[in-house]
């Protein structure tokens, strides 16, 4: 069988032009109760999409072009018709294939000149834009960058249509209406990157979405941070400086990479405030000591010191007892230990060192289930005296030490896997948190990618895995486990059909229920997250035994 001949751009359009508007007879399906069938068109009269969300390239273009020109589509192409507008475009994905569908219909007319298509009804620019980022999202085709562009567009169209400013909750909402399930947290990276990372041009489609959450975010907070202690500077200018010199990153650089970028900040803004850079670099740890500092303490020695962070601590305490400390609820923990027990603990159990304190003594008994006016059982301490208990921080108790040193470990889990973004704040759950589900595919395909580990790994640990969290309520009355809307773990959860999806499409593919699971993170020495679990696991039985003594050591 001879190769049909390649033609050349010319060629091309030559046949193109011959053509012209020959007519060839349309058959169509019936439509279905939504309008939605499937029609027969000219390719030629069918547009890709102007605002398809994603820009880069198919890897394999003519391996595609190969297998369409033998096997054809096997999945048609979804059109729609925008009112008072003859041409047909492309209603949710398939650019690419569109593309090469238009090629083929001029090398081969005969076979590809015209193409059946599934046909549904205009509705609106969003619903399209929304097709086209679940469509791609579906597909693992979009990078961070353009699906944050697309997400933002989005809300952009959405409150065009309707006239309304949507509020981040209702923005939530709507995007799990279209299958695109999403976090606050997530939207905040989405927002950050589009308003401040433009200005990297080509180079901005290497920037990961961990690389926003764990380098870019937090250094932009610091740096505005100091900026803002200086009279006459505010919000808005730092904003206007740092996307100017962001913009000015390309041309030093002919690659892009996250800590470079944060140096050019770095340096241009040492610049602008008069200082040394590595003057502004010890401001910036004196002011994460202590926040509050006016710009004279930010260059005094004494305010240099450094806040401990966590240690990464392995316990045989916290290893003997994973089982029951997987098994989330506080009161399950306590069960799990005898009268002797306690008293061996004690003994011969220290707690790794503290994390520094982010919650008020109040605030973080509330948290624990006890209440806000004093610990629960029998001890006698009186946070109002000048008393303070042996190896407690001023004004914070051992019971609210051990609830910061999880956290402490909680989120170093989730920034080394990239997963802070659905750590959810719950202060009537166990451990004062639980997973919010992602958007379809961030977090990866399999059990083996690391973002889905930390996943399942902090849902077990937190007690939302647990059917019976769904009834649960706190000392107050209150839903142990909230519920934050249609796209919320609790209501996901809760509903038969789609729990199986989300694990399916969000969640990796498969749960990752079983104990040997979390057993393989913690016994696994060359596991990114195995020092960080094995000192989180012990951190939460050493906040577990304080509870057992009524928020003593």
């Amino acid at each position: 069988m001879s190769t049909p001949k390649k033609l050349t751009a010319d060629e091309i359009m030559a046949k193109a032009r011959a053509r012209g508007q020959s007519q060839q007879p349309v058959p169509q399906t019936p439509a279905v109760s939504d309008g939605t069938k499937i029609i027969r068109l000219r390719v030629a009269d069918v547009d890709a999409y102007e605002g398809n969300p994603r820009t880069e390239e198919h890897a394999d273009f003519d391996g595609l072009l190969g297998s369409i020109r033998a096997d054809g589509i096997s999945q048609l192409l979804t059109v729609t018709q925008r009112p008072s507008n003859p041409r047909h475009v492309l209603h949710s994905g398939g650019g690419t294939r569109l593309k090469a569908l238009k090629i083929l219909s001029l090398e081969e007319p005969e076979k590809f000149e015209f193409y059946d298509f599934v046909y549904k009804p205009y509705t609106s620019e969003s619903n399209i834009l929304a097709a086209h980022l679940a469509e791609n999202i579906q597909r693992a085709n979009m990078t961070f960058w353009d699906t944050a562009k697309g997400i933002i567009k989005m809300r952009f169209e959405r409150e065009h249509e309707t006239g309304q400013t949507l509020s981040s909750r209702e923005f939530e909402q709507y995007l799990k209406q279209k299958g695109l399930a999403t976090s606050n947290q997530t939207l905040q990276l989405y927002e950050f990157s589009v308003e401040k990372l433009s200005g990297l041009g080509s180079q901005v489609q290497k920037v990961a979405g961990k690389h926003v959450l764990r380098l870019l975010r937090p250094v932009y907070a610091n740096l505005q941070a100091l900026w803002l202690k200086h009279a006459g500077r505010t919000e808005d200018d730092f904003a206007a400086a740092y996307k100017h010199w962001v913009s000015l990153y390309p041309a030093s650089h002919t690659e892009y990479n996250a800590d470079d970028l944060n140096e050019h900040v770095v340096t241009n803004t040492a610049h602008e405030l008069g200082y040394a850079i590595d003057e502004l670099e010890v401001m910036i740890s004196a002011l994460e000591t202590n926040p509050k500092a006016d710009l004279t303490d930010l260059m005094s020695p004494r305010q240099t010191a450094q806040a401990v962070p966590p240690v990464s601590v392995a316990t045989d305490q916290g290893l003997a007892n994973l089982a029951a400390t997987l098994g989330g609820a506080s009161s399950a923990a306590t069960s799990a230990y005898s009268e002797s027990d306690k008293e061996d603990n004690e003994d011969d159990y220290t707690p790794p060192s503290l994390p520094p304190r982010t919650q008020s003594p109040s605030s973080l008994r509330v948290a624990h289930g006890l209440k806000p006016d004093g610990l629960a059982g029998s001890s006698t301490h009186d946070l109002g005296s000048d008393e303070q208990p042996q190896n407690e921080l001023p004004g914070v108790t051992f019971l609210d030490s051990a609830f910061q040193q999880v956290r402490g470990y909680l989120l170093e889990i989730a920034d080394i896997a990239a997963v802070t973004s659905y750590v959810t704040d719950s202060p009537s759950m166990p451990y004062g948190y639980f997973m919010e589900i992602p958007l379809a595919g961030v977090l990866g395909d399999g059990r083996d990618e690391l973002p889905v580990q930390a996943w399942w790994f902090l849902a077990n640990l937190s007690g939302q895995l647990n059917l019976s969290i769904l009834e649960t309520k706190d000392a107050f009355g209150q839903p142990a486990l909230p519920e934050t809307g249609e796209a919320g773990f609790k209501h996901v959860m809760a509903n038969e059909d789609l729990w199986p999806l989300a694990v399916a499409e969000s969640l990796g593919g498969e749960s990752l229920l079983e104990v040997d699971f979390a057993f393989g993170i913690l016994t696994d020495p060359t596991h990114p997250l195995g020092e960080a679990a094995i000192a989180l696991v012990g951190a939460c039985r050493s906040y577990n035994l304080a509870k057992i003594n009524g928020g003593r050591q």
